[in-house]
């Protein structure tokens, strides 16, 4: 027997609570109105052919469902060449549904089951920015082999809002959700209801990270959620309620916050190979084994496990940090008809300007929109009444064109009206500057640059691709996030706080450095390098500060065997220890440790699966010298290094004779 006594309806009630609310799009969106092509939305017409008009065109790849419901009777294909940067959006998950016909031809089979929706087509790792939102998919009673949603996306993307169900009175159906199209991701999927199927999430990718948050699975029959491709997958604020194995699958698994009710299920609540993270969970009613690495697991506690041990360097500090995650503000959206188009300001249709932009956040309005261009050429500022700037759609509207000397910001949030200021999907969002201890929250978006001039604010970020991050004092929570600039640093946290619910990476620099007593959490990471990498440049970077980094995977760019080295470096005093590779879980808080005598055989290298570009042997001194055939490998190195730097010889084995140059490790 697996119980745990927990709050079950308390999590149940209050984790799903959300702003997110559908919303009528304004007349002048942009965006295909299926009803305007011809859709009826009352349940009785077919209305396949409408709805396949709005979500194929390749030139305007946005659809809007007034209110109602909307029959179908075959797979609906977003996209026939172009599969990126699509939105299907409701007016509200309670106001729209998507019904496929009751026993329908083609989705009998359930060897081969059929999307009623699909993101299916062109290369997955080009399939950008895909949403879809605010509204209900059904597939129906009688059809067993209908999957409610394959979607894809890759950089950013999410499902928001959303409800799949199965209206069968035996709960029939494949898959609720099928993240099945390939590689997926980095991608969210949250507030989302999935009722009925055999599985209600599968996952096939083995690349990049998926989050799931704030999700309810409810009356699946094999699996909860299947991470068939090995992914690191991130689950927090996810319920079950339901006789079917809870999580099932392999690879990097973060399971936070969530509860599991098995309904008296002689079934496993776990079924998992690989790594697993267990923080805040709780079960009930599963009288099966908990199975972690194909064995039963009697030790396994719930409310906290660690399949592996954490690394620790120059600390004891052996499990995570756990940090706080908090929810991203939620001010409610103002009735359409109180929103104001920015575009509107221009002088010449489809072109404003900062100018224009700023008059139309000036004029005090709550909610500001845009959706054509804007050519930035001077600093836009977040004041007055404004608390929300959005940005709809991303096939060439909406979009800032920037002009700007030098590192001039585009956008400077100043103390206004509004508590919380939202900049929301602007897939080119330039430089920020927050110049005020207002809450910000920068969600579906593409950043430049961000960094912060007051101390002591909030900051949410969610589902942005980006450059670099400067968090001075700051409260910060990250969610999905793929910064991919050539940077020096990534992401710094200076003196605060930070939470990172899933990122992936691109390129060379440093991934996070955190200096000045700040704290930093990490749980799920692809990290994934697409470029040859400085020597001497770590992936993680802490001086003098307290850090934990767990479910953290590595993938080589097509083989080319890029690799961070050293992964791990971490400062305190004139004290440095590296660590070039970790399996799950590194911790650097707590009680310091002494520095003693150098470990291992003096001499340190890389495994050679890391590539011959990155493979390097170093004394403990912290001295490179050449690759020695069949030394042993040691996985870590101590040493003291004042004035924190390296003496990088290029010579022979004992370095004798050999230029040197000295390498910052800070």
């Amino acid at each position: 027997m697996f119980s745990t006594r927990f709050n079950f309806s308390i999590l149940l009630f209050s984790g799903f609570l959300s702003f997110l609310h559908g919303f009528p799009y304004p007349d002048a969106s942009g965006f295909h109105n299926v009803k305007s092509l011809g859709a009826k939305g009352n349940g009785v017409a077919d209305d396949t052919k409408y709805i396949r008009q709005a979500v194929s065109d390749d030139r305007k790849r946005h659809a809007y469902f007034p209110a109602g419901t909307y029959l179908v009777g075959s797979r609906i294909k977003c996209g026939v060449e172009k599969f990126k940067r699509r939105t299907l959006h409701g007016e509200g998950r309670d106001k729209v549904v998507i019904k496929l016909k009751d026993n329908c031809p083609g989705f009998q089979d359930t060897a081969y089951p059929r999307a009623v929706i699909s993101f299916e087509g062109g290369f997955p790792d080009q399939n950008f920015h895909n949403y879809v939102e605010h509204l209900t998919i059904d597939i129906g009673k009688g059809n067993p082999g209908a999957v409610g949603l394959v979607w894809q996306t890759a950089n950013s993307g999410a499902v928001y809002d959303v409800t799949i169900r199965s209206s069968d009175s035996a709960y029939a159906g494949s898959i609720g959700l099928g993240l099945t199209a390939g590689n997926n991701g980095p991608a969210i999927v949250r507030d989302v209801s999935i009722i009925g199927f055999d599985i209600g999430i599968k996952l096939v990718s083995s690349l990049h990270c998926i989050i799931i948050e704030k999700v309810k699975l409810t009356h699946q029959k094999k699996t909860g959620v299947f991470n068939a491709g090995g992914l690191p997958l991130i689950l927090h604020q996810v319920t079950t309620a339901s006789k079917a194995t809870a999580v099932k699958g392999g690879g990097y698994l973060g399971i936070l916050n969530c509860a599991f009710d098995g309904l008296g299920s002689h079934h496993p609540v776990f079924d998992y190979t690989s790594q697993l993270y267990l923080n805040g969970v709780s079960t009930l009613n599963y009288s099966g084994p908990v199975i972690v690495n194909a064995q039963d697991s009697t030790d396994v506690d719930p409310a906290y496990f660690q399949s592996d041990e954490a690394e620790n360097l120059l600390t004891n500090a052996t499990a995570m940090l756990n940090l706080p995650i908090a929810d991203p503000p939620g001010p409610p959206y103002e009735p359409v008809d109180e929103w104001l188009k920015a575009d509107d300001f221009a002088r010449r249709p489809g072109w404003g300007n900062d100018y224009t932009l700023q008059r139309a956040i000036d004029a005090g309005f709550k909610n500001v929109y845009v959706n054509s261009n804007h050519a930035i050429r001077q600093p836009v500022h977040f004041r007055g009444s404004m608390q929300r700037l959005v940005g709809i759609g991303y096939t060439g509207s909406g979009y800032f064109q920037y002009d700007l000397p030098g590192d001039d910001f585009a956008f400077i949030v100043d103390d206004g009206a509004s508590e919380t200021v939202i900049f929301e999907r602007h897939e080119k969002g330039g430089r920020i500057l927050h110049n005020s201890r207002r809450t910000l929250y920068i969600k579906d978006c593409g950043v430049d640059h961000y960094e912060n001039t007051v101390p002591g604010g909030k900051v949410f970020i969610q589902n942005v691709i980006g450059g670099t991050f400067r968090f001075h004092r700051q409260q910060v929570w990250m969610r999905q996030i793929d910064p991919e600039g050539f940077n020096d640093v990534k992401i710094l946290n200076d003196g605060g706080t930070l939470h990172v619910l899933g990122i992936k990476t691109e390129n060379p620099g440093v991934v996070i450095k955190t200096i000045n007593g700040g704290r930093t959490e990490v749980v799920g990471a692809m990290i994934y390098p697409s470029d040859e990498l400085p020597q001497w440049q770590p992936c993680f970077l802490s001086i003098d500060a307290h850090v934990s980094y767990a479910m953290v995977a590595n993938r080589n760019y097509v083989g080319k065997g890029y690799m961070y080295v050293p992964y791990v470096r971490e400062i305190r005093g004139d004290a440095v220890e590296e660590l070039f590779l970790f399996t799950a879980f590194y911790a650097g808080y707590g009680e310091s440790l002494p520095i003693l005598n150098p470990i291992g055989s003096g001499m340190l290298s890389v495994p050679a699966s890391t590539g011959d570009k990155n493979r390097y042997v170093f004394d403990m001194r912290g001295r490179r010298v050449v690759p020695v055939p069949g030394r042993a490998v040691n996985r870590r190195v101590k040493h003291v290094l004042p004035g924190g730097v390296y003496v990088n010889s290029t010579g022979s084995a004992e370095g004798s004779g050999a230029a040197t140059e000295k390498v910052n490790l800070r």
